[in-house]
């Protein structure tokens, strides 16, 4: 059961933080908000080059993201084409991950791109293997 005041406050919505006052209720909103909140106080989960080195990659997340939701959203037994973008992104994702000399998107190290990318992993696999 939800606290009474993510009802109220956020319709329901989950993840929610609320930090330094502010409500964020985007899983990747979030991520960023704690990333700068705490980047004096921990190691920073952003490569040396910031946003611009891993633009690339959050943009191939984003593609995911929609691929994913195009898919979805198709209607049974018409979704070929869907299918075969979703699939045709998981693959660029597997070329990136396969591209470093570790388990991760940027290396042996988890980076917040991994994080992004787990974000929206998490819930394509549950609602494919549901409703595809």
């Amino acid at each position: 059961e939800k606290p009474a005041w993510v009802q109220r406050e956020t319709g329901g919505l989950l993840p929610v933080v609320r930090l330094d006052g502010d409500l964020i209720t985007d899983s990747v909103s979030i991520m960023f908000a704690l990333e700068r909140a705490f980047a004096d106080d921990t190691e920073s989960l952003l490569p040396p080059g910031g946003l611009d080195e891993i633009r690339p990659l959050m943009n191939l997340e984003s593609q995911h993201a929609g691929a994913w939701l195009g898919w979805l959203r198709a209607p049974p037994g018409g979704g070929g084409g869907a299918r075969s973008n979703y699939e045709r992104v998981l693959e660029q994702m597997d070329g990136a991950l396969s591209s470093t000399s570790g388990g991760f998107f940027l290396g042996s190290e988890l980076s917040l791109v991994d994080l992004l990318f787990c974000s929206f992993l998490e819930r394509a696999e549950a609602s494919l293997l549901y409703y595809k």
